[in-house]
């Protein structure tokens, strides 16, 4: 399916936007069935269409990316 990453984009960018802890690469793996690479290229993705995402180091010392409070509020929801 084409649309298929467009997809992936938008549904990574509204659990991003729903989860207050962030999401880790392998929280992305896990959640797509998909490699860290392609992990890594949609979580690119989603900052290069949502500049105002954060990163957040947690106590395991992993990175955390979510999108503040009110970026995606006029994202249609699926």
């Amino acid at each position: 399916m084409r649309q298929e990453n467009a997809i992936r984009i938008l549904r990574l960018a509204l659990a991003m936007r729903g989860s207050a802890g962030g999401l880790s690469l392998d929280d992305m793996q896990r959640m797509f069935d998909i490699t860290e690479r392609t992990a890594h290229r949609l979580r690119n993705a989603v900052i290069e269409l949502f500049p105002s995402a954060e990163v957040i180091v947690g106590p395991d010392q992993r990175r955390y990316w979510r999108l503040p409070r009110g970026t995606a509020d006029k994202m249609v929801e699926f």
